[in-house]
């Protein structure tokens, strides 16, 4: 079980990243280039997404590889912006 401030500084640095695609997502639906009504809320779940993600690898899910993980981080911002991204 993590201490408080190993927690505290978990947090700290998921909310930092979350305030990044926020900014980036909002900047890219101003732009036209994503379908978000909202930014904030879609930050949340590409975080929660992504952590998901990661603990599957970090804990070697089966026929889980970092290119398929990749791949399904592309498939969910693409669904969820309405954009096309080049892999």
């Amino acid at each position: 079980m993590p201490t408080p401030a190993v927690a505290a500084e978990y947090v700290d640095r998921i909310r930092v990243w979350e305030a990044c695609l926020t900014r980036t997502l909002r900047r890219g639906a101003e732009a036209g280039t994503f379908a978000v009504d909202d930014a904030s809320e879609l930050a949340l779940k590409l975080a929660a997404y992504s952590d998901g993600v990661a603990t599957q690898l970090a804990q070697k899910a089966p026929g889980l590889t970092p290119r398929r993980a990749l791949e399904w981080m592309w498939v969910f911002l693409e669904q969820e912006t309405g954009a096309r991204f080049r892999r």
